[in-house]
């Protein structure tokens, strides 16, 4: 009953089993046995085996070391665990784990299972781990894995490690992350990651800006499942600084294209109602015998309205009224004498570097004077005289999208860093709004536009302007500007006219005949008066199509027109550009001056290219349109 219970459990346990009989010394093993369980992870047949010497039937055991061990064994009585692994073109063929015993009999047995599977499963668990770490070390984003219980740190990418300096494996998460913290935070607490059951939510997403690093992080906590099954917290933290500044810009873009269509408006407007203002202060100054109290308040207005002027021509340029008229300019010398102008009279001492190789760029120049003005100003204006401006300027080269709101390319940046006493971040927000001014305002202090101008600028010029600042410690201001890869062609002019005209009149003689439109009533009479005052006669319309229809009858009457002066943009109707295209139709020799309140529209900065001899922008003084009619009007074409 004993023999048949042991061969009941011999043939049917799960792991191989084979017995064998020593020879000798321990010179030969001679298969005695051989279960169920060894023929099938062997695949060989027990009646194949039994009475075979181990050498004959495994002629590689010797290579595997299994017969020392089985000599071992057989000597000393103890039993010895004796893996072997099998390879095959340096990939894993099998793999057994074998016991060795020595039997009552003096015979050896030896236990063996196939392993195979399990270490296969555990070798690919170990290549994923790796390839795993592999693909979070070289992510372009901070990851750390820690315990959910107690916050200990399992895992960090290199990221991370290099992020904080050193490796915090191991430590505490709340502790290394928050030094002056008594327990842990919020974001570490389960309940925001799993719920009651142990289920999983969803990512917890938020964003925190690093006052140390100066740099904004979207930060992304998940639990996920551990190596040893446990569930552990997940988070990544994602550099988003360029993309918050970028939101910033646009917002930014998108407020001043707003608040610029509405200043551009009224500025155009206001101009119209300026220009009559100062017409008619000008012509009742010629009608009236004044006592020297009422010129001198005439006179008073008149310096009044001239500023007004000015005031709306910053308006005008901060809006969408038109583009800069570009020509090749060597950034540097523009620079350094801009900036040395704009300091003299103070004590502030600018400290200039200019690099040697710096690139030249296609820019207005004047604009970009006024903006290097404005900046500079109110630099000194923020340091009160005291310290340096340094001002510096060198090529740099976005290579990537999202810098920024720039497009990849070449650039010149120009920086200006004041030691003044800085702006809040509140106000920081506010520096580039119309009329914003932390200066008091009035005609000789803070107009508020400035930096409104600039940033317009700057806009159309293709680059962008940005301010750093914090209270008492000062700003920097950084201008880019698009650099220039070559020589840029001028531009083209229109073929001069063939063509003379029958009534010319000399410079200066003040006699012709002049058509005038414009939409605004108060303006055509006010002009008109003027132009007549001036010796000419003037015929007035309100819009383009009514326009060529009475210069086609003055050409047919034999009496034709010397110079139109045609309003740009026209409420009703058409406007001035048009109007000129039809008119050089049906006469080539037709002179034009076109006449707007946007003074940087680009009819006006290449106005020869539209067809016009010349440019009136509003409001004009009676001795600019003398001048500007008197050189059309006399010119040959």
């Amino acid at each position: 009953e004993s023999e048949e219970r042991y061969k009941a459990l011999f043939m049917n346990m799960g792991s191989g089993v084979a017995i064998y009989e020593v020879k000798g010394d321990g010179e030969d093993f001679i298969f005695t046995d051989f279960n169920k369980a060894a023929e099938k992870i062997d695949n060989q047949k027990k009646e194949e085996l039994i009475g075979r010497s181990v050498f004959e039937a495994r002629p590689q055991v010797e290579e595997f070391g299994l017969i020392d061990a089985f000599r071992e064994v057989w000597k000393t009585g103890k039993p010895k665990h004796f893996p072997i692994t099998l390879y095959q073109d340096e990939k894993l063929k099998a793999w057994y784990d074998n016991f060795i015993y020595k039997l009552p009999s003096g015979e050896i047995a030896a236990l063996f299972t196939d392993e195979t599977d399990r270490r296969r499963a555990e070798e690919a668990l170990k290549y994923s781990n790796l390839r795993l770490e592999a693909v979070l070390n070289n992510l372009d984003s901070s990851i750390y894995i820690t315990d959910m219980d107690s916050h200990e740190i399992l895992f960090m990418n290199n990221h991370m490690k290099k992020l904080f300096g050193k490796d915090l494996i191991g430590k505490i998460c709340w502790k290394s992350f928050h030094k002056n913290q008594e327990g842990p935070c919020e974001f570490c607490t389960n309940d925001k990651l799993i719920d009651a059951d142990k289920n999983l939510t969803e990512p917890y997403v938020w964003e925190i800006y690093n006052q140390k690093l100066k740099k904004w992080y979207q930060l992304r906590d998940q639990a996920i499942p551990w190596i040893d099954g446990r569930l552990v917290r997940m988070e990544m933290a994602l550099d988003i600084t360029d993309r918050k500044n970028m939101e910033t810009q646009l917002q930014q873009v998108q407020k001043m294209e707003s608040i610029g269509t509405l200043a551009g408006g009224i500025a155009h407007d206001f101009n119209n109602f300026l220009y009559v203002v100062l017409g008619n202060i000008s012509l009742a100054q010629d009608d009236l015998k004044l006592e020297i109290e009422t010129s001198k308040s005439l006179r008073a207005a008149e310096d009044a309205c001239v500023k007004a002027k000015g005031l709306t021509a910053r308006l005008i340029t901060f809006s969408k009224g038109g583009d800069p008229v570009k020509k090749m300019i060597s950034i540097g010398d523009l620079l350094k004498n801009t900036v040395v102008s704009s300091l003299q009279g103070s004590n502030i001492k600018p400290e200039i570097s200019i690099a040697n190789d710096i690139r030249q760029a296609n820019i207005d120049e004047d604009q970009i004077k006024q903006v290097v003005r404005n900046i500079v100003v109110n630099a000194r204006e923020a340091m009160d005289g005291n310290g340096p401006l340094k001002v510096s300027c060198k090529n740099i080269e976005i290579s990537k999208k999202g810098y920024l709101t720039l497009s990849p390319g070449k650039y010149i940046k120009i920086s200006f860093k004041d030691q003044g006493c800085g702006i809040s971040k509140e106000n920081l927000k506010k520096i580039f709004d119309p009329y914003f001014s932390t200066k008091d305002m009035g005609a000789n202090k803070g107009q508020g536009l400035g930096l409104t101008t600039s940033y317009s600028i700057i806009e159309k010029h293709g680059g962008l302007i940005t301010v750093e600042s914090e209270l008492e410690k000062g700003s920097i201001v950084s201008v880019y500007l698009s650099a220039a890869l070559g020589k840029e062609p001028g531009l083209q002019k229109p073929e001069e006219k063939s063509v003379a005209r029958e009534h010319v009149k000399q410079a200066g003689t003040g006699t012709g005949k002049i058509l005038l439109m414009d939409d605004e009533e108060e303006i055509r009479t006010f002009l008109s008066q003027v132009i007549n005052r001036l010796g000419y006669d003037v015929e007035t319309c309100t819009e383009g199509k009514e326009a060529v229809e009475i210069y086609k009858k003055a050409m047919e009457s034999k009496d034709p027109f010397d110079v139109v002066i045609l309003d740009l943009t026209n409420k009703v109707g058409m406007g001035g550009q048009e109007t000129m295209r039809r008119l050089l139709e049906i006469d080539d020799t037709a002179k034009g001056i076109v006449i707007t309140g946007y003074s940087d529209d680009p009819v006006v900065a290449n106005f020869r290219a539209y067809g016009f001899s010349g440019f009136i922008t509003k409001p004009a003084t009676r001795d600019q349109l003398r001048k500007v009619i008197n050189e059309v009007i006399s010119k040959d074409q």
